[in-house]
């Protein structure tokens, strides 16, 4: 049996191809047949065609080792077959979720793993819950597994109205922390309305988002508790911005005028302009988190998502999303 698939293909223009591959017919232990009703497309697929996690002179191999493969992790569609003795999910379940690497979702029928979906929500059409799983499970992981967010804390997200930005903000609220997203002034008044507590316009230049964050982080008596920059990477474009230097390097600025009150994280008090800097802490207390950067940064981020073993210096990771049991995430996010 035939099925319809987008695959990665050095020969086409811009490699990729629509082709037909063999579909899967049997279901392994531990797999479900699905019938790939949406799939999504991620800035990671575009990279396979890049192998942009490792030196330039590689690349070229890399981008051998994945021709020929499906495109795309994420996917929502409906269970066609169960093997015999799978109690978690049955024929006709409707269910998103992301697939292993290099097996790809860019497909009609996909052999998915138990452990990598769950129950599509009622509420999300099949095209809105494709477009889910990495993201989703990239925020989830990151801010609540490997960092602990918690209720009251404060959260900085760079690039609030991006796509791994945007879920940021709304998990960040879900897990009860107050949340300062940074993106451009032309959406702002959205990213407001997932749930950002304040909103930083970057347009304005580095200086006045730097005193608007330090006069955040005055008022609130408290330093963010962790950032999440997700918009740093290699590219020159993204490398002239310095959001980490600029922000690791700051110092909480106390207001040394009248008038500053204001309850904890409420953005409340003086305007960023009467601020002065005394120096009184680090505006970033915690960790400052990229998902992207050089090769050295993806090695220690495989090492530590395989192992465990953190080599990355005090204060900052690159994180790398994790895809295996990852279906019990899903469920949380779908909660």
């Amino acid at each position: 049996m035939q099925m319809r698939a987008a695959v990665y293909s050095r020969l086409h223009e811009g490699g990729i191809s629509l082709t037909t591959k063999e579909a899967p017919t049997e279901a392994k232990p531990g797999h479900v047949l699905c019938a790939v009703e949406c799939a999504g497309v991620n800035p990671v697929d575009a990279k396979g065609m890049v192998g942009d996690k490792v030196p330039a002179f590689l690349q070229p191999f890399m981008r051998r080792t994945v021709d020929g493969n499906i495109i795309g992790y994420d996917f929502a569609g409906r269970v066609v077959k169960v093997p015999e003795g799978c109690s978690e999910f049955k024929e006709g379940d409707e269910v998103f979720g992301m697939m292993p690497r290099a097996t790809g979702s860019l497909c009609e029928i996909v052999e998915a793993p138990t452990s990598q979906i769950a129950l599509k929500p009622k509420n999300l059409s099949f095209a809105e819950a494709a477009a889910l799983p990495l993201v989703g499970l990239t925020v989830y992981q990151c801010l609540k597994v490997s960092n602990n967010l918690n209720e009251g804390q404060r959260l900085l997200v760079l690039g609030g109205s991006g796509g791994v930005g945007h879920m940021a903000v709304q998990m960040g609220k879900a897990l009860g922390a107050h949340v300062t997203a940074v993106c451009s002034g032309r959406n702002s008044e959205w990213v407001k309305s997932l749930g950002a507590d304040v909103v930083v316009d970057y347009s304005e230049g580095h200086e006045a988002l730097l005193r608007e964050l330090q006069s955040q982080a005055c008022a609130a008596g408290a330093p963010f508790d962790l950032c999440l920059d997700t918009v740093h990477s290699v590219d020159k474009e993204d490398a002239t911005v310095g959001y980490e230097s600029l922000i690791r390097e700051a110092r909480i600025m106390q207001d040394v005028g009248a008038g500053r009150e204001g309850p904890r994280g409420d953005g409340s008090g003086s305007s960023a302009e009467s601020v002065r800097q005394i120096g009184e802490g680090p505006l970033l207390g915690g960790k400052y988190v990229t998902i992207g950067g050089p090769t050295s940064d993806w090695m220690r981020a495989w090492v530590k998502r395989n192992w465990g073993w953190d080599f990355f210096p005090n204060g900052r990771e690159l994180f790398w999303v994790r895809y295996a049991q990852s279906g019990g995430g899903l469920g949380e996010i779908r909660s």
